[in-house]
Parts: C-alpha cells; structure tokens; sequence
C-alpha cells in the first residue's frame, strides 16, 4: 500500500512519468507490474538506476526516480548519486531498510528512514522540495522506508489532495540591489564574456539576447551544449584562453568556477 501511495505521490509532485527500479526490489516489483502510473524501467545495477533517472530528469527537466533495493543497493548507487549532485540535477532517490524491529541490532543500513505510516507523504513532500532545489542547489536526495512500513497502510486521513498535486517549479528571485549593480558592471565593461552551464538550460533565448544587448562573446560549455546556436556571432569556442584573457568582466549563467574554466593567470602562462 505505501509503496503504491509514495510512487504516486512522487509521480505527481515531481510532473515525472518515468522510474527507474533495480530489480532486488520486490515490494517495487509487484506493486509496479501492470500499472500505468509511470514508465518503469528496471534495471539489473543501481548504479545504473540512479544514472537513468539522472538522465530523465536532464532531458526532460522533470523530477527522475529512482528505486534501489536496501544494504548493498544504496552504496552501490552512491556513483550515480554523486554524479547527480555535482550535476545539480534532481534526482529522487528511494530505498527499502531493515524492519524497524531491528534498527540498532545490525540491520542494512540506517539513513533518513520514514518509519511511521502517518508521515510518508509528508517526508516525500520535503525530500521532494530538497531535490528540486528549494533548499539550495538542486540535486539528489535520499529516503528509505523500512520493509514492514512499506506494507503498512497510510491512513486515510492523512491522504490529502495537496501531497498528490503537481507542485509549480521553484524559483529563487536575486537581490533586486545585486541585480542593479551587476547592470553597471556589465554595461561599463568593454570586453564581456559570458559563459553558460547546466542552470542556464531553460533560458536559451534570454541568453542569446543578453549576448546581442551587450555584444559580447559567449563560450559554451558540456553542461549547456547548444543553448546557443553554433553560427551566432558571439560564439568564440575554438578562442578559450585568449578570450579568458582579453576580458575585462566575465559573467557565467547557471555555471560553476572550476578547474574547466581557467583563470586569466592560467590563460597566460598557457
């Protein structure tokens, strides 16, 4: 009955029709068979689980599941799981654990387990929240659910509408006064590069036109490949260090520093 409810639920709140089940799990697996609440996928490895709901959620931009069986299934998703955080991508990562009659007594594993029936829908609506990013950068998040909750029933009561419904996308507003003075910066600047990641992916048009106001140049990256179109003038790609170097202001859209963006004392001695 939980295992059905959570799904639902994250089915829902996430907009994702898509799940990734390893196949050791065996609540997942029979309450899974014959539905037609998601596209379910199973796979062998969990690894690979989490790396398929990661890449759901990338191309489609909605909330990717992944189920994983308990112990050994949840360390041998931590490769996917870490390739979903540094990627800030929303994952909901979803285990079974040990009854709760033997926590403390040498069971699986123990994590942010969900061990009263009562708060299931309420933790997935906060392990939710966290993946999708309104506690910070989005990314990954984690939940396991002993086996004899699993099979217990949520109560009534406690299956209001709100936990079932789609959920809008979270938006975090700048500081109005941050925006203002990165204007001046920008609009005093005469040589501005901007350089896009995988946080700019849904403003491809905004960026191009951002590129036109300020004439700059642009460099594109892996995380955002194709945000803008190869023939726009802007586009520098095979002039990487020299335009690090020329730069008086550099501005980067949804894009981490690090070692792939060279600082300009790098560019030089290169």
């Amino acid at each position: 009955m939980i295992c059905r409810i959570k799904l639902e639920a994250a089915d829902r709140i996430g907009n994702s029709s898509w799940l990734a089940v390893g196949w050791r799990v065996p609540q997942a697996n029979s309450k899974l068979s014959g539905t037609g609440a998601f596209r379910y996928v199973r796979r062998p490895l969990p690894r690979d689980t989490v790396h398929m709901a990661q890449a759901h959620s990338e191309l489609t931009g909605q909330l990717g599941v992944a189920l994983v069986t308990a112990g050994p299934g949840v360390t041998n998703a931590m490769t996917g799981i870490a390739n979903a955080h540094v990627s800030r991508t929303p994952v909901l990562v979803l285990s079974g654990a040990a009854p709760r009659a033997q926590e403390n007594r040498g069971g699986l594993q123990d994590a942010r387990t969900v061990r009263e029936p009562t708060l299931v829908l309420a933790e997935l609506d906060e392990t939710i929240a966290r993946a999708m990013g309104e506690c910070g950068e989005p990314g990954p998040a984690f939940l396991d659910f002993p086996t004899d909750t699993l099979r217990a029933e949520v109560p009534k009561p406690v299956q209001l509408a709100e936990h079932f419904a789609a959920k809008p996308r979270f938006e975090s507003l700048p500081d109005p006064q941050a925006v203002a003075r990165a204007v001046d910066v920008l609009w005093s600047a005469k040589r501005v590069l901007v350089i896009s990641g995988r946080g700019a992916k849904a403003a491809g048009r905004e960026l191009v036109q951002l590129l036109d106001a300020l004439q700059a140049v642009y460099l594109d990256t892996g995380e955002s490949r194709g945000l803008v179109p190869d023939d726009h003038p802007s586009v520098v790609a095979a002039m990487r260090g020299a335009v690090m170097t020329d730069a008086d202001v550099v501005l980067t859209v949804g894009r981490r520093l690090d070692f792939q963006l060279p600082t300009r004392q790098e560019s030089e001695k290169k």
